[in-house]
């Protein structure tokens, strides 16, 4: 009875060693696995004004018109670039104009399903007029305030992998940098374009692709 006793208890013994063992690698193991996540989460939604990363060519602003559209400068990259935002990807170029030679430079960013957004409100029927007040809120410059200098459409050929391309814009003064591309261009707190750049001489000067010849693309 005393060896069977003494048996029982060195075994019981055993199973618990085992028990705490596997326990204890079990939570090393749920400890590695939550504080190594294999892609970080946006840590708030996507909107307007905020840096993206394309796909072999570099820095831009995005403009947020959507939950499932945002539209950045057609010169920022091809069709078919993943787009990021610190390392995650929230979408891909789906369209450009100026590869599609729609005479605008604009490229149309599908983004990835529940990719979070905050949309920013739009006005696509507007027609700008010369010395009204306009802002916009670019990755490089922050916000800047400025009026439409010259509402009428003129051509100011864009630049994708080597080869230019036709893009009509409006003048305004406006200051804005490199990397601000693609930024949201405001008309009493609604986006009415997206800023094409300017001349390199002059940041004071702004070229805008209006809102309303690019909206029929999305």
């Amino acid at each position: 009875m005393t060896a069977s006793h003494s048996l029982t208890g060195t075994s019981r013994t055993q199973r618990l060693i085992a028990m705490i063992a596997l326990a204890f690698s079990l939570c090393l193991g749920i400890t590695t696995l939550t504080t190594t996540p294999a892609h970080a989460a946006l840590s708030k939604p996507l909107e307007s004004g905020d840096m993206i990363y394309i796909e072999d060519n570099g820095m831009c602003t995005v403009t947020v018109i959507s939950t499932r559209y945002a539209i950045t400068a057609g010169h920022c990259g091809e069709e078919g670039k993943k787009v990021e935002v610190y390392g995650e990807v929230i979408g891909t170029i789906t369209y450009n104009g100026l590869q599609q030679k729609a005479g605008y430079d604009f490229a149309r960013i599908t983004l990835k399903p529940g990719t979070p957004t905050k949309v920013a409100p739009s006005a696509p029927r507007y027609k700008p007029n010369k010395g009204d007040a306009i802002s916009k809120n670019g990755d490089a410059s922050t916000w800047t305030h400025g009026t439409v200098l010259d509402p009428t459409l003129i051509n100011k050929p864009a630049k994708l992998n080597g080869n230019s391309y036709p893009a009509r814009i409006w003048t305004a003064k406006l200051v804005s940098y490199k990397g601000d591309s693609g930024a949201p261009v405001y008309h009493k707190g609604k986006v009415i374009g997206i800023l094409k750049g300017g001349p390199a001489q002059n940041n004071k000067t702004t070229y805008v692709t209006p809102l309303s010849e690019i909206i029929g693309y999305m």
